[in-house]
């Protein structure tokens, strides 16, 4: 009777391995691009010195770090239990490392210009991967719809942080505490007074 756990094992496994596949394509393709624009240019500035493709890179770095946290997330999490239900962080994982590799490869052709789709140059080659790594182990539609039907089963417990459970239970939605209206920093400073009347000051 453990063909089908086995099974899904199997799948998630192999989503994960996609998902890292294109975190790192990601980050390849962020530092192919910043040593492109950072080169002598017509006239001899660099792209890097254009505000447009300044912002453009930061959409590339932008993406892949949120994509390299989404999977290092999900992997922290499976590492501290490999047999929690974790349908949607893992089809979440995919969908997120895939989609911003498809947009960071996207921007770096857009900058790169024409040169980049001819044949035998990386970014060509690696659209093509970007392309491909969407629909392996499950297209982004059909993850969404996976997404969609373990929310409607889990609830809010399908998007637990890792490490653990929150304080509050899993369909509660209260008012957020007091320390959370206020700034980060006023929070911190707070706690440390109080660290501080505790333990003594540092020496």
């Amino acid at each position: 009777g453990q063909g089908l756990p086995r099974a899904m094992g199997g799948i998630r496994a192999m989503r994960m391995g996609v998902a890292a596949q294109a975190v790192g394509w990601s980050r390849w393709t962020c530092a192919y691009t910043l040593q492109r624009i950072e080169a002598p240019h017509r006239g001899g500035t660099p792209l890097a010195e254009r505000e447009q493709i300044q912002a453009m890179l930061a959409d590339m770095v932008a993406d892949t770090i949120s994509a390299q946290s989404t999977l290092y997330r999900v992997a922290a999490q499976l590492d501290a239990d490999p047999q929690a239900e974790l349908t949607t962080e893992v089809a979440v994982a995919k969908i997120v490392a895939t989609e911003s590799l498809h947009r960071t490869v996207d921007k770096a052709i857009q900058i790169y210009g024409a040169l980049a789709l001819t044949r035998g140059n990386p970014l060509e080659r690696l659209y093509r991967v970007a392309r491909t790594l969407r629909i392996a182990e499950g297209t982004t539609e059909i993850l969404k719809l996976t997404v969609a039907k373990d929310i409607r089963q889990r609830g809010i417990e399908a998007a637990r942080p890792a490490g653990g459970r929150g304080g509050r239970g899993e369909h509660e939605a209260g008012p957020p505490h007091d320390h959370e209206h206020r700034p980060p920093a006023e929070a911190y400073h707070e706690e440390g007074q109080q660290r501080q009347g505790q333990e003594g000051p540092e020496r």
